[in-house]
């Protein structure tokens, strides 16, 4: 496996990750073999790309990818929340058997990253080496303040659903492994975005 995503809960006294959300997504992006000098930057005392690679990181591809994953995640959010008052609230006065922090609040979220544990490194002369390093590749967040409130050791919401329902994973994993020279300084075709709105929208 490159590629690892991790789904981590936000909020004003804890952060936490949801590991049982992260083994259903594979990905393998081709990363050029040489690249200009004048697109690396030092990191951790090896080269890497810097913002001038023309390289899926640096992308709106990832960007698209990354609001429409956002949308399959907060459809299955709402599910998962309505699941749980369904199984869990009473009929009297709603007494929830899994505590709970008392209010949902405006500062809680999810984040979303996704780490490369082959990410590539580069010579002086911008030519790629045999030797990888792990890196967060890119990573976004949404609110939760629509969703039941999670503290841990508590209730958790499953993303089972995100990935079985949705082609927006297959879409996701195919923008990450065949855009290895994503032009940013274009605009997305209208068949482009169009494909991602309609992989996206739906569970």
């Amino acid at each position: 496996m490159r590629f690892i995503m991790k789904i981590f809960y936000i909020s004003k006294n804890e952060k936490f990750e949801i590991e049982h959300s992260t083994k259903m997504f594979n990905a393998d992006i081709k990363y050029p073999k040489q690249v200009g000098p004048q697109c690396l930057k030092e990191f951790e005392g090896n080269l890497i790309y810097n913002i001038n690679a023309n390289v899926l990181e640096n992308s709106w591809e990832i960007v698209y990818a990354s609001q429409y994953l956002a949308e399959v995640f907060k459809n299955t959010l709402k599910y998962e929340s309505t699941n749980y008052l369904y199984r869990h609230y009473l009929q009297i006065e709603g007494v929830f058997t899994i505590p709970m922090i008392e209010s949902i609040g405006v500062d809680n979220f999810y984040e979303v990253q996704f780490i490369d544990t082959r990410y590539p490194t580069y010579d002086i002369s911008g030519k790629i080496t045999d030797k990888t390093i792990t890196k967060l590749f890119h990573s976004f967040t949404f609110s939760a303040r629509d969703f039941i409130p999670l503290k841990s050791g508590s209730y958790m919401p499953s993303f089972y659903n995100a990935y079985k329902y949705s082609n927006v994973m297959y879409n996701i994993v195919e923008v990450f492994e065949k855009k290895k020279y994503a032009n940013r300084f274009l605009l997305p075709t209208e068949y482009e975005v169009a494909n991602l709105k309609y992989h996206g929208g739906y569970i």
